[in-house]
């Protein structure tokens, strides 16, 4: 399981704000946030500006380097450029980030 992982469950309670919304109980909250699909994520920046989304299934590996490329993403909309550089560079050196490296670039 991806969230359990202990990694992930690092990186989210280190570095994020998690919420959980049950579509089938709140539609109005689904509609608000334009879900999609499920599995689904949103990442948005403390000042509610939407940084990513990532639609189904992503093994531990694959949502690690998700969750660094979000905190690189909003490092740099906090123009913390030296975080973000190296944030974005672990990516691009990250052989399981692979798909993700020329958006890090």
């Amino acid at each position: 399981m991806t969230y359990p992982h202990p990694e992930v469950a690092a990186e989210l309670e280190a570095h994020f704000v998690c919420a959980r919304v049950d579509i089938t109980a709140d539609r109005r909250a689904a509609r608000e946030a334009r879900l999609l699909w499920t599995p689904w994520l949103a990442f948005w920046s403390r000042h509610q500006v939407r940084l990513r989304e990532v639609v189904g299934f992503l093994p531990p590996d694959g949502l690690l380097w998700e969750l660094r490329l979000v905190r690189a993403l909003d490092a740099l909309r906090r123009a913390e450029y030296a975080e973000a550089s190296a944030l974005f560079g672990q990516v691009v050196e990250a052989e399981p980030a692979r798909e993700l490296r020329p958006e890090a670039a």
